[in-house]
C-alpha cells in the first residue's frame, strides 16, 4: 500500500481515538467496517484497483454529521499529499455508504455492506451498554440507535449487494438476536 494511504489511515486511527462521534462510531468500529470489507472481497474474489477502499473505511464516519465535513475531509487529505483524484475517488466511496444512497462501484458496495453488517455487532453494542451501566453516557446516547436499528433490520439483508454480505448478516444477526435475548433486550422481534 501507498505510504501516503498508510499516513492517512495512521491520521483516522488518531482523530477516532481523540475524539470518536459516539459510542457507536469508534476506532473499533472502524476496524471491524475493514475486517468486514476484505472478507467479504476475499470470499466474493473482488479485485480493487488501489488502496483507496481501506483509507475511506477508516474516515468514513471521523467526520459523521458534521456540516462541513466533507470540507474537512479535503483538507486532512491536502495536508497529508493526497491529489484531488485519490480524494475525490475517497470522497465518492464515503459519500454512498449511507442508506438510501446508491453505490456505484465495487469499493462503495463493499464500504455499504460491511458498515451495515456492523450494525449487528456485539462488541459494538456491549461496548455502549457497557458505558452506560458504568455512568458513563446517558441512556438516550445508549440508546439512540435503537428506532433506527429496528426499522432496518427487516430490510436489510436485501440491501447488501454481494451474496457473502447476506450470508455473513444472517450469521452475525441470528449471533445477535440470541445475545439480546440474553441481557433480556429483544422482545417481539424488537430490540428494546
Amino acid at each position: 500500500m501507498n505510504n501516503l494511504y498508510i499516513k492517512a489511515i495512521n491520521r483516522a486511527k488518531e482523530l477516532l481515538l481523540e475524539n470518536p462521534f459516539d459510542v457507536y462510531h469508534t476506532l473499533d468500529h472502524h476496524a471491524e467496517v475493514v475486517c468486514n470489507i476484505f472478507d467479504i472481497k476475499d470470499a466474493e474474489v473482488i479485485e480493487l484497483k488501489n488502496g483507496l477502499l481501506e483509507v475511506a473505511a477508516w474516515w468514513h464516519d471521523v467526520f459523521k454529521d458534521n456540516t462541513r465535513g466533507e470540507e474537512l475531509l479535503i483538507k486532512e487529505f491536502l495536508d497529508l499529499g493526497l491529489n484531488q483524484e485519490e480524494i475525490q475517488e475517497i470522497l465518492n466511496i464515503i459519500s454512498s455508504h449511507s442508506f438510501g444512497q446508491e453505490q456505484q462501484n465495487s469499493e462503495a458496495k463493499l464500504l455499504y455492506d460491511a458498515d451495515k453488517i456492523a450494525l449487528v455487532s456485539i462488541p459494538r453494542w456491549k461496548y455502549a451498554f457497557d458505558r452506560f451501566d458504568a455512568g458513563l453516557i446517558s441512556e438516550a446516547e445508549r440508546d439512540k440507535y435503537i428506532p433506527e436499528w429496528n426499522r432496518r433490520m427487516p430490510i436489510l439483508e436485501d440491501k447488501l449487494h454481494y451474496k457473502y454480505s447476506k450470508l455473513l448478516f444472517k450469521k452475525r444477526y441470528a449471533e445477535f438476536v440470541d445475545w439480546l435475548k440474553s441481557i433480556g433486550r429483544y422482545q417481539n422481534g424488537l430490540m428494546v
